[in-house]
């Protein structure tokens, strides 16, 4: 319901995290890798002071909704996939519902398998994340550095 909810009022910035997920996986997974270990560690080491725990509080709610908005963005463009497949035309609001249900199904009968099911969550959450800041929130496209 709140992927439906995201994807009704902020359809661009949902679509913009899950292109940049599916276009630049192995970017997405470094950045969300990056932003997890560094938030996280960023995180215990102001809870050790009384003066910073409500901003502690903060981060992780702001690194909660990372992760959230970035399921958000994969499920979209899991349900934008069902939909070309389908051949069946949805509103972005119903593909992301229907495709962050979908990856959550997946992700729930994956865990029965020991190994597989808890890398794979890990990875899609990193993934997830990753595009979150890479497009920061959905606000702006991911554009790759280009060499010359």
């Amino acid at each position: 319901m709140v992927a439906a909810t995201v994807a009704r009022y902020r359809p661009a910035g949902a679509r913009r995290v899950g292109e940049t997920a599916t276009q630049h996986t192995l970017v997405s997974v470094a950045m969300g890798a990056l932003v997890g270990v560094v938030g996280v560690s960023l995180l215990v080491t102001m809870a050790y002071t009384i003066v910073l725990i409500p901003v502690t509080l903060l981060g992780l709610a702001v690194l909660g909704l990372a992760v959230l908005y970035g399921w958000i963005g994969l499920g979209l463009e899991a349900g934008r996939l069902a939909a070309r497949v389908l051949q069946r035309p949805l509103r972005p609001a119903a593909a992301a519902f229907m495709g962050t249900l979908a990856v959550m199904l997946a992700l729930e009968l994956a865990s029965a398998i020991p190994a597989v099911g808890g890398l794979l969550a890990i990875s899609l959450t990193l993934l997830g994340l990753g595009a979150a800041a890479l497009t920061r929130f959905g606000l702006r496209p991911f554009t790759p550095m280009v060499q010359d």
